[in-house]
């Protein structure tokens, strides 16, 4: 059931965490499903985290035995979810991360509500001249709601990791080109 990280630790965030929690404490406490195997069995030591990478790395480097935690009652895909959202929602993302992550976040969508891949019963629409699918729309509307990101950026960055995939924006993200800068 468990998935790999959508996103790797930041260690810039973890040393700005680590400075917060160890002045103020843990403020959000991280979120973790309980992940069992088909016979519904507790797996692993029994917990996958949904969200806190950075808060959890940051406590475990200050010594905390245990960190507050919610749980959530959700099946895997509703894990992954969350967890794209988390990273959509609050992160600083560069366009390859938003790309990987909102072409993810289709993914997901459309394996939780397949009434709505092709256009549903309602086959395509247009919209400004340029034809659509509900499935986009439907997927672009309940993503804007959800991360409060405008419909335009969603579509541009599904289109762009629809487009370049994962490898190459896997690639992308573990190899940013440098920044250059005119005088």
């Amino acid at each position: 059931m468990g998935h790999d990280r959508l996103r790797p630790c930041s260690e810039e965030q973890v040393e700005v965490l680590m400075s917060s929690i160890s002045e103020v404490g843990l403020i959000n406490p991280i979120s973790v499903f309980a992940e069992r195997a088909n016979d519904g069995i507790l797996v692993n030591n029994g917990y996958q985290l949904v969200a806190g990478l950075n808060r959890l790395e940051a406590c475990k480097r200050l010594g905390w035995k245990t960190i507050p935690a919610v749980m959530l009652a959700l099946d895997d895909l509703h894990c992954q979810l969350a967890e794209v959202d988390e990273n959509l929602c609050g992160s600083k993302l560069t366009p390859a991360d938003r790309a990987l992550f909102t072409r993810r976040r289709k993914d997901i969508y459309l394996a939780l509500h397949p009434e709505t891949r092709n256009g549903g019963d309602r086959g395509n629409q247009h919209t400004g001249g340029v034809q659509r699918q509900n499935d986009n729309l439907s997927f672009c509307q309940n993503t804007a709601a959800q991360t409060g990101v405008d419909r335009r950026t969603i579509e541009r960055d599904t289109a762009r990791g629809e487009a370049l995939g994962d490898a190459v924006l896997t690639d992308v993200r573990a190899h940013p080109s440098p920044h250059f800068h005119t005088t």
